[in-house]
């Protein structure tokens, strides 16, 4: 190669960019510690010099977060780079909370970002509520109405029991005759499980007819989960 051809290569390596591409979806997971890791990937980066920030808050992020980064060489010459925080579940209990995750580097003119909820479609923990099973009515013997929750994450459920009448009026379960419990569970995979219970001490005037309703609510959620009895036949 001549010494005008070796320049001429030296000064278009020396002048190469490479934007980083972000790699989505990005990666989450659960500790056992109650803590949700997010891992985010940069790929295809030139050169290696890269700033990445995390910030977390309700509303605007603004409060830093220490992070860990993990860089890549490629083959091709250009870069990877992993970064990963760790947040504690009692921060995810607020719908509102965010996170976000920055990066500058002289291949952009403005600064990425990304921003990261619970309330995001892609969050993996949002609550699955099971059906309700009916059992049978009689007068004045206590039953009892269960409904299970699980696969979900942070712990901060909200159960509601609802009566719906034959004349179609809905109403909050609170009277003297229920009694109403929820039992959590952590489980192996770090989510949470529980079984909500509604006792109720049957009258023909009050329930012959009527539809119970569990309304199922969780900081992930936009708008509750509602799962409901048949109507009860009282015996």
């Amino acid at each position: 190669m001549s010494i005008i051809s070796f320049s001429y290569y030296l000064c278009f390596f020396l002048n190469f960019l490479a934007k980083p591409q972000l790699l989505q979806p990005i990666s989450q997971s659960l500790f056992v510690t109650g803590e949700l890791k997010y891992l985010v990937t940069l790929e295809k980066f030139y050169p290696k010099n890269i700033t990445i920030r995390w910030t977390h808050g309700v509303g605007e992020p603004q409060e830093i977060l220490s992070s860990t980064e993990k860089f890549t060489d490629i083959p091709d010459g250009t870069y990877n780079v992993c970064s990963e925080v760790r947040i504690p579940e009692e921060l995810l209990m607020n719908p509102q909370f965010k996170v976000r995750v920055t990066w500058e580097h002289e291949s952009l003119d403005t600064p990425g970002y990304k921003d990261l909820s619970i309330r995001d479609p892609e969050y993996p923990w949002t609550p699955v509520v099971e059906e309700i099973q009916t059992p049978n009515i009689f007068p004045d013997t206590p039953v009892t109405l269960q409904c299970h929750i699980s696969e979900y994450f942070p712990n901060a459920i909200t159960v509601t029991w609802l009566r719906k009448s034959q004349n179609q009026e809905i109403r909050e379960e609170i009277d003297n005759m229920v009694s109403k419990t929820i039992t959590p569970r952590r489980e192996a995979d770090n989510t949470y499980s529980c079984t909500a219970r509604l006792i109720i001490s049957p009258i023909l005037s009050v329930h012959q007819g009527a539809e119970y309703i569990c309304r199922v609510d969780h900081p992930s959620l936009e708008k509750p989960i509602e799962k409901k009895t048949r109507k009860l036949i009282v015996m």
